[in-house]
């Protein structure tokens, strides 16, 4: 009978109806025990505990109080664990912000390309030779440099494959051109290296933009013409994109060979994996040892030794049974010099074999005249003509 009356007296404690005398009893029997105690002072510091019980006050008392002390019996709980929960939820949220910053460290982890002493030794002869005088940096002297692309027109970067926005970027950038007869080392600001070769030209930016995790689809991209080979850093949070005039080559960790013209792009798959995507074409994958070539709307894909390619990122010519007629485009190319030959079997001639590049012109003929049994002359300062 007390339990009951003291639930009356708790009820109008909650609806603020209690009179001083029933108040007098309660103070009594909250001071019986602990327990008591500690439902008052719930109670008094927690006015939340009441809102169940207001809202059912109104249509059943005995209902009310019944879930007023069912559900504060959980909520008590709640807050005398409710310490422990938050510092246990600030624990597992320092630990997924730990994990994510060392994913996302991971993620956009560059890793620059290691040169090769046979590369490091072409890049001094080179030097030495006077074919370039830079090394390995993003300027060049014996070159064309010209900053934010005051020497490029809209209209000229409108025959590569860009996105609008893309062409206003790429009308800021830095271009260089390398002379003809010299080359050029570059190294780009992710630690790319790119070795240009004579008469050629990349577009690039000082800086490229960097991936965060607001913005995560950023790439490098550059444009060349001419020759170049590509010695890519890798970025797991960056795609590396070349745009040529015949399409993209989306580098996936790699070293690749480009040679593209107006006619012509051709990409040699070195190591690693890259997609060309011809322009209003699907997307490719090349596997090492293989070579696209674009001409007009055909593509083609044939295997190919890369060594010729290799060899001609560490100061060589390579050549595989090569006609005497090609091996001149190339020296040409690369030298100025004209290479005639004395009638179309010589012309038609084979030869395999590997040559200096930073050597005198004069002694890859000589070379080359030796192992075929021929003999050649000046016809004049520029043009040597090659015969039996």
């Amino acid at each position: 009978m007390k339990e009951n009356y003291i639930d009356v007296l708790l009820a109008h404690f909650l609806l603020g109806t209690i009179t001083e005398e029933e108040k007098n009893i309660l103070d009594s029997w909250e001071a019986e025990s602990d327990e008591h105690r500690k439902m008052m002072e719930d109670l008094r510091k927690y006015p939340f505990l009441t809102s169940d019980y207001n809202k059912y006050a109104s249509i059943d008392t005995d209902k009310a109080w019944r879930t007023f002390k069912q559900k504060t019996h959980v909520r008590r709980n709640i807050i005398f664990f409710r310490p422990y929960i938050t510092a246990a939820a600030m624990v597992l949220l320092l630990i997924i912000s730990g994990i994510t910053a060392l994913w996302y460290q991971n993620y956009t982890r560059i890793t620059p390309p290691v040169l090769s002493s046979n590369v490091m030794a072409a890049i001094e002869k080179s030097i030495e030779s006077g074919y370039a005088d830079n090394m390995l940096t993003n300027n060049t002297e014996n070159a064309t440099t010209v900053e934010r692309g005051e020497d490029i027109s809209k209209e000229e970067l409108e025959v590569y494959q860009l996105d609008i926005d893309i062409i206003d970027e790429m009308l800021e950038n830095n271009h260089i051109e390398t002379l003809r007869s010299h080359e050029s080392w570059l190294r780009l600001d992710d630690g790319t290296i790119v070795h240009m070769s004579a008469n050629s030209r990349i577009i690039y930016p000082e800086h490229f933009k960097k991936a965060t995790l607001f913005n995560p689809n950023v790439k490098r991209e550059v444009i060349v013409d001419g020759e170049a080979y590509f010695m890519v850093a890798h970025d797991n949070s960056r795609q590396f994109v070349v745009h040529t005039r015949h399409g993209d080559i989306v580098d996936y960790g790699t070293e690749f060979f480009v040679a593209t013209s107006d006619k012509s792009t051709k990409v040699a798959l070195v190591e690693g994996s890259i997609g060309f995507m011809a322009q209003e074409g699907k997307e490719m994958i090349l596997k090492p040892g293989e070579e696209a070539t674009v001409v007009g709307s055909g593509v083609s894909v044939t295997d190919k030794n890369m060594n010729e390619y290799r060899a001609w990122n560490t100061g060589m010519f390579f050549f595989e049974d090569e006609k005497l007629e090609s091996i001149a485009h190339v020296v040409k190319r690369w030298s100025s010099m004209n290479i005639t030959f004395a009638d179309d079997e010589v012309r038609s001639l084979h030869v395999s074999g590997s040559f200096d590049r930073y050597n005198a012109v004069e002694d890859l003929i000589d070379a080359i005249c030796d192992v075929m049994g021929l003999q050649w002359a000046r016809k004049d300062e520029n043009t040597i003509i090659i015969s039996r």
